[in-house]
C-alpha cells in the first residue's frame, strides 16, 4: 500500500512538474536552434526510440512471465522423479540457500543506490557465487538420479536462456536509449537536473514494478502531447523535453537495479 501511495504521489508530482520547472537561459538559447526541419527530425527520433525500448519492454516482461509458468511445470514434473529422501534433502539446501539471500534484501533502495560501482558488481558476483554453489548442491543430491538430474538441468538451461534472452534485449534498450540522448537538445539536460533535485531520493523508496508503472504513466502524457496541436511548437517543445527528462531518470534508476 505505502509504493502504491508513493507511485501515485510521484505520477502526480510528474503531472505537475511540466508547468513548475524553470529553464529560461539555457530554453532561449536552445529555442532560436530549433526550426521545423529539426523538430520534425526530433519526432521521429523519439517515436522509433520509444517504439524499440516499449516492444523490448514488454518481450522482457513476457519472458519473465513464462519462465514462471515454465519453472512451475517443470517442479511438479521434477517432484515425479525424486525419492522422499532427496526431496528433503533439496527442501533443506533449497531453505538454507533463500535464508542466506536475506542478507541482501535487508538493504533498502537509499542504501544499494549509495554504494560504489565496485561494491554493487561484488554483491551481484557474490550472489551469482552463491546461486551456482546452490545448483551443484542439488546436483549432487541428484547424482544417482539421471531422470530427476536431466530435468533439473532442463530447468537451469531453460532459466538461462531467458536471462541471455532479457540481457540482450536490455542491452538493445541502452543502445536506443544513448543513441537517442546523443540527438536530443540540451534542454533535456537542464530539467533533468531540475527534476533530479525536486525527487530526490523518492525514487529510491518505490519498487520497480510500480516504478515501471509510473514510467507508462509519463509515457502516456507524451503520447497526449505528441498529438496535441492546439498548442504552439515553443510551448509543446519544452513540454516534452521536460516529459523526456523525467524518462531518463526513471530509466537511470530502473537500469541501477537490473
Amino acid at each position: 500500500m505505502k509504493n502504491s501511495i508513493l507511485a501515485l504521489a510521484l505520477t502526480l508530482l510528474l503531472s505537475i512538474s511540466l508547468v513548475s520547472v524553470s529553464a529560461d537561459d539555457t530554453e532561449n538559447e536552445d529555442r532560436q536552434e530549433r526550426g521545423g526541419e529539426y523538430r520534425t527530425q526530433m519526432k521521429e527520433n523519439r517515436e522509433e526510440r520509444n517504439s524499440t525500448v516499449k516492444e523490448n519492454r514488454e518481450e522482457m516482461k513476457e519472458n519473465r512471465s513464462e519462465m514462471k509458468e515454465e519453472n512451475k511445470d517443470h517442479m511438479s514434473e521434477l517432484k515425479e522423479y525424486l525419492t522422499e529422501e532427496e526431496a528433503a534433502e533439496i527442501k533443506e539446501v533449497h531453505e538454507a540457500y533463500m535464508e542466506s539471500m536475506k542478507d541482501d534484501e535487508k538493504l533498502t533502495k537509499e542504501e544499494y543506490t549509495a554504494l560504489s560501482d565496485s561494491e554493487k558488481e561484488e554483491m551481484k558476483a557474490e550472489k551469482m557465487e552463491a546461486m551456482e554453489a546452490h545448483v551443484a548442491e542439488v546436483k549432487a543430491i541428484l547424482a544417482n538420479n539421471s531422470e530427476a538430474l536431466a530435468k533439473f538441468e532442463e530447468m537451469q538451461a531453460s532459466k538461462s536462456e531467458m536471462k541471455s534472452e532479457n540481457k540482450e534485449l536490455k542491452s538493445k534498450n541502452s543502445e536506443a536509449r544513448k543513441a537517442f540522448r546523443e540527438k536530443r537538445g540540451e534542454l533535456v539536460d537542464t530539467y533533468k537536473k531540475a527534476f533530479v533535485t525536486r525527487l530526490g531520493s523518492k525514487l529510491d523508496k518505490i519498487d520497480d514494478s510500480k516504478l515501471e508503472k509510473v514510467l507508462e504513466k509519463i509515457e502516456a502524457i507524451e503520447e497526449k502531447y505528441e498529438a496535441n496541436d492546439k498548442i504552439s511548437d515553443e510551448r509543446k517543445d519544452k513540454i516534452l523535453s521536460q516529459v523526456q527528462a523525467l524518462k531518463e531518470i526513471i530509466e537511470d534508476r530502473l537500469a541501477e537495479s537490473e
